[in-house]
């Protein structure tokens, strides 16, 4: 009987949990699910020997199954490769079938991974270049929506930085600057570094265990300690998050949002072909499955999709360096206090994004220069609220000269996102004890008077809005939809 419960669990968690396919480093052979299972089967003895020891041993601090699961995942193991790819020469799954190992730079730094690998004592390895089937779009598919998965299951990521000698050579380092190595570098519970010359960059096993190249990397990417030692994926802190990618590339346009998949923990079709409008439908699934605000505090150019959305990570600020690795608990973007802060349950209907915010109305006041004699000619724009909404101080925008035409026509406001609200009753309100994160809005009057003929939309900002009034603003929240 506990032979077959081993049995059930080690086949569950080989084909659920690895990779499609793992080179067997001994032949340097494909193996797939079904021929790694049958790699491990002899381990269904040797677990059922450890597991009475293991029960003995703790008989009250995990269950069976969860004890099993243990011991499996301790003995399939498999070392994964984190690198960036070769303009051409890297070994492909075909040439792995064929055992066509042709030589070149591509195959030596497979090799590479491969003995590295062995001194882990990893006999299955997986890496990108060689171990998908992109001809099945069902593989590739798979791929892309687990890949964050299977770096986190692994037992060792081995990471090449090939521009880099020592940690100083790090702000350099492309490796850092590619999109899908974010998530290669977070998910794994352990990963070893190496130089342009195969030689690591610490004596330690684990470069998660903090020293000087968890600082290094810390640094260079704006990513704090704790985030870096213990990654959980999930849609809390999505600017913070957005804001590690904001500066890394990838070659497909769409691939920028398919390497967030893993980090946000959400589920999205892969549809090459269609552009900025997967960055667009990761938004929406967060938007969908999580109530954070933080998702809204963005600058610079706006979605194709969606006016209150940004076109890209690039929108998303990094944070203060200073507070990366301050002790005690990280600032939040929206200080929630003792309330409900803002729209408990924005929403992407038929009608655009449905988003409650807190209006101020707002007067233009003037332009004026943000950078005398900048090349870009970034001008700023000034606003001021009635005596009966005061603000601490003008609200001024950032933009870029001819970005925005002010419109006599028109009507502005700024829309509170972050406000306090009580969770009962209509009315939600500001107060003079912080900043607030707001959108700048404006609407056309029409050619008659009376109620505006269009709604508010957002009009994109070089600058997070920030407004802190002079006093209490109270009011109900006035909805607002945000179409193209």
């Amino acid at each position: 009987m506990a032979s077959q419960e081993i049995q059930a669990i080690l086949e569950e968690y080989i084909f659920n949990e690895l990779p499609t396919h793992l080179l067997y480093v001994p032949h340097m052979r494909l193996m797939r699910r079904e021929e790694v299972q049958m790699h491990f089967q002899p381990l269904v003895a040797e677990i059922g020997e450890s597991l009475q020891d293991s029960i003995t041993a703790h008989p009250l601090q995990t269950s069976r199954a969860r004890t099993i699961r243990d011991l499996v995942k301790r003995r399939v193991k498999y070392a994964i490769f984190s690198h960036r790819w070769l303009r051409v020469g890297e070994p492909t799954f075909q040439d792995m079938l064929r055992g066509d190992m042709k030589g070149g730079p591509g195959y030596e730094k497979l090799k590479e991974f491969c003995n590295k690998a062995g001194e882990y004592g990893c006999d299955f390895v997986w890496s990108d270049t060689c171990c998908i089937d992109k001809t099945s779009s069902a593989e590739l598919d798979e791929a892309i929506r687990s890949m964050c998965r299977w770096y986190q299951n692994s037992d060792v990521c081995i990471a090449y930085l090939a521009d880099s000698t020592t940690i100083i050579d790090f702000e350099h380092e492309m490796w850092f600057r590619r999109g899908w190595t974010l998530q290669e570098m977070l998910a794994p519970k352990r990963i070893k570094l190496y130089n342009k010359g195969w030689i690591p960059f610490s004596g330690d096993e684990n470069d998660k265990n903090g020293g000087n190249v968890l600082l290094a990397i810390s640094s260079v990417t704006k990513i704090p300690l704790h985030d870096l030692e213990d990654f959980k994926p999930g849609m809390d802190r999505v600017a913070e998050k957005m804001s590690w990618a904001s500066r890394r590339r990838t070659t497909r346009v769409e691939d920028v949002a398919y390497s967030l998949i893993g980090i946000f923990d959400v589920s999205l079709a892969i549809a090459y072909g269609e552009g900025e409008r997967a960055f667009y439908r990761l938004l929406a699934a967060i938007i969908q499955d999580s109530n954070g605000l933080d998702i809204f505090y963005w600058k610079g150019e706006r979605s194709l999709y969606n006016r209150a959305l940004p076109k890209s990570p690039a929108c998303y600020p990094w944070l203060d360096s200073r507070l990366l690795n301050s002790p005690g608990p990280q600032p939040a973007l929206f200080n929630h206090g003792s309330n409900l802060v803002g729209d408990q349950s924005p929403a992407l209907t038929n009608r655009g994004l449905r988003l409650n915010v807190l209006l101020v109305e707002v007067k233009f006041v003037r332009w004026q220069p943000a950078y005398a004699q900048h090349p870009d000619a970034i001008i700023e724009m000034v606003f001021r609220a009635s005596p009966l909404h005061g603000l601490e101080e003008d609200v001024t925008i950032t933009t870029s000269s001819g970005e925005y035409t002010i419109h006599s026509h028109f009507d502005y406001a700024v829309g509170i996102i972050d406000y306090h609200n009580m969770g009962y009753g209509e009315e939600v309100f500001a107060d003079s004890s912080r900043m607030y994160t707001a959108f700048l809005l404006a609407r056309a009057r029409g050619e008659r008077p009376g109620p505006p003929y269009e709604p508010w939309c957002k009009i994109p900002t070089e600058n997070v809005v920030k407004i802190q009034p002079r006093s209490t603003i109270r009011s109900a929240p006035d909805t607002i939809y945000h179409t193209r």
